[in-house]
């Protein structure tokens, strides 16, 4: 049986927006957790490689959105949704979630 004390849960995150595509991972303890993580990095400059344009209209289509996540019907653990920011274009988000074991003696080092 997996101890789950040393069990981590990483999301990875893929946007696709006006021609800019992006991959981030998070670690986080829940999917909503980690969609937080991935909107607060919008405010970091140059952040996923889009202009200071892209990301206010992605940040302002974020807040409006209810994050109606849509779960994959053939695979376990992804959802994607899509946002339609000002000005037009559509941002397609895709989010994986993987369940990783980690090494327990490297992880009480690091505690």
């Amino acid at each position: 049986m997996l101890d789950l004390s040393y069990v981590q849960r990483i999301y990875t995150v893929a946007l696709d927006y006006e021609g800019t595509s992006c991959v981030i991972q998070y670690p986080a303890s829940s999917l909503m957790d980690a969609l937080k993580l991935w909107v607060d990095d919008l405010s970091l400059s140059g952040m996923y490689g889009l202009s200071d344009r892209q990301r206010a209209s992605l940040a302002k289509a974020v807040q409006d959105t209810r994050w109606k996540l849509t779960d994959s019907t053939e695979r376990r653990n992804t959802w994607s949704v899509t946002i339609s920011p000002d000005g037009g274009g559509m941002a397609l988000l895709r989010i994986i979630e993987a369940v990783v074991k980690i090494n327990p003696t490297r992880y009480e080092q690091i505690q």
